[in-house]
């Protein structure tokens, strides 16, 4: 693992969070850059890894310092999720 990329679960509870959207069929997670390790602060953007799916996470609209998406939660567990891989691009 390189500076730029982090177990999401090692990070502390005002860094990210995974809300459960299953009735979507999707979990939904949401990055506080601020808050992230300074190996990852200075990103262009943030891809989370879980398994062999990568997925991107988008920049919120309203607030520059959030990124958010989604992930299947047909295809990965709630621990699956939270093991996943975050990297900055």
């Amino acid at each position: 693992m390189t500076q730029s990329e982090v177990i999401l679960n090692t990070l502390s509870e005002t860094t990210y969070e995974v809300q459960d959207n299953t009735i979507t069929y999707t979990w939904g997670i949401v990055i506080v850059v601020e808050n992230l390790p300074a190996g990852l602060k200075d990103a262009q953007g943030y891809t989370i890894t879980v398994g062999d799916m990568a997925y991107e996470l988008k920049i919120n609209k309203f607030n520059p310092d959030v990124y958010s998406g989604q992930i299947s939660s047909i295809k990965h567990t709630l621990s699956e999720v939270e093991s996943g891989i975050l990297a900055g691009k």
